[in-house]
């Protein structure tokens, strides 16, 4: 894929990058979960913002910004090889094994109060592929989201992958905060003055927090989120 596509629409990407892998609309749709006709609605441009926009993405081995906008992330590096491990789990020389902490609440909507216990789950990873995206292993977690603000690119329930070590903010970056007590999940921005801006994905249900002053005080950068993922349960 280019750096930039021609605005053919979400439709034209899916449909060209479905060409480029060989899949047919119905591979497509049981990769994602979905039906065929729904496949045809997207690639037709009848349905313009899909709920599953990271599916696809991971269903069809690119960025959900570029599905949604034809402009690649640039900083975007594929991330492979992650399993969940236990004690009972064979260790190979490439492994690094991040703590999963599933009582974790990260909440993508209004918050929930965090209560840290990783209770021994892990999940492993790739050691070359955390160095490739400059993280430590030491600095790095696993969690998930609840809550339906930052969909659909992280929807609720995705894990993410968060790195501690990275805690200056880079305007419209995703972060992991803690904001008196509660974790949460948003694209960060710097405001004049030291202040803060909080947004969503889903800007029409969550709109732009600000905070100046004390409140931005409250608020305390908990890491760089580097990595996330979504499964599904089946219906």
């Amino acid at each position: 894929m280019s750096e930039k596509t021609p605005d053919v629409g979400i439709g034209g990407r899916v449909k060209a990058r479905r060409d480029d892998l060989g899949l047919t609309q119905t591979d497509l749709a049981k990769l994602v979960g979905m039906t065929q006709q729904a496949v045809t609605s997207i690639e037709n441009g009848e349905t313009k913002n899909p709920r599953k926009l990271l599916e696809l993405a991971q269903a069809l081995h690119c960025s959900p910004q570029w599905l949604k906008t034809g402009v690649q992330d640039s900083n975007a590096i594929p991330l492979t090889g992650v399993e969940l491990w236990d004690d009972e789990s064979p260790v190979g020389n490439d492994d690094v094994y991040l703590p999963f902490f599933k009582e974790v609440e990260l909440a993508a909507g209004g918050g929930r109060v965090v209560e840290l216990d990783s209770t021994g789950n892990k999940l492993k990873f790739s050691l070359r592929s955390l160095r490739n995206l400059g993280v430590k292993p030491e600095n790095a977690a696993c969690m998930t989201v609840w809550g339906n603000s930052m969909e659909p690119v992280i929807p609720d329930g995705a894990t993410v992958g968060v790195d501690t070590g990275f805690v200056d903010i880079k305007d419209g970056e995703i972060y992991a905060i803690d904001h008196e007590g509660m974790a949460r999940v948003k694209c960060l921005y710097r405001i004049p003055g030291g202040g803060i801006r909080l947004k969503s994905f889903n800007s029409d249900e969550h709109p732009d927090e600000k905070y100046t002053g004390e409140d931005a005080n409250k608020i305390r950068v908990i890491g760089f989120v580097f990595w996330y993922a979504v499964s599904r349960k089946k219906h």
